[in-house]
């Protein structure tokens, strides 16, 4: 089932955030705050909405060689 750029808006405009369109393709950008910081996602749709992505920007990561890398 595809997915248009109107019914993920109404999604986010249902949970009162705030974001940005990308005027040349179908994405949008928001922010959120977590108890460790300010995180940036950008949502993709490709393939006519068939196709979705979410990528974080500037997100935290715990090193493979981390002793707590089980817990995160």
């Amino acid at each position: 089932m595809a997915l248009t750029m109107d019914q993920l808006r109404q999604l986010l405009d249902t949970q009162e955030l705030h974001y940005f369109l990308d005027p040349k393709r179908d994405a949008i950008m928001l922010g959120a705050a977590g108890l460790f910081g300010r995180y940036q996602v950008v949502l993709i749709l490709e393939i006519n909405g068939t196709f979705f992505q979410c990528h974080s920007i500037n997100y935290a990561h715990c090193p493979a060689n981390h002793s707590h890398l089980a817990a995160v």
